[in-house]
């Protein structure tokens, strides 16, 4: 059974949404979770299995929360 999270992609990050957005992903395809540089938008970067990745506006210590 997939194991659905939700997270907020931040509006205005690199090549997303234009305003915030929540979407559900399966936390199960994350394979890696990393902190934004300072001045970055967005806290962290959820990289997925399809080698895409998602500017999120969660940090990465709720990220590994949520996932576990």
């Amino acid at each position: 059974m997939a194991h659905i999270v939700t997270v907020t992609i931040t509006g205005g990050a690199y090549l997303g949404p234009s305003q915030d957005k929540k979407i559900s992903i399966n936390a199960d395809n994350i394979i890696l979770i990393e902190d934004v540089g300072v001045g970055e938008i967005g806290n962290s970067v959820i990289t997925m299995s399809d080698k895409s990745k998602h500017y999120v506006s969660e940090m990465r210590e709720q990220l590994e929360q949520l996932i576990n």
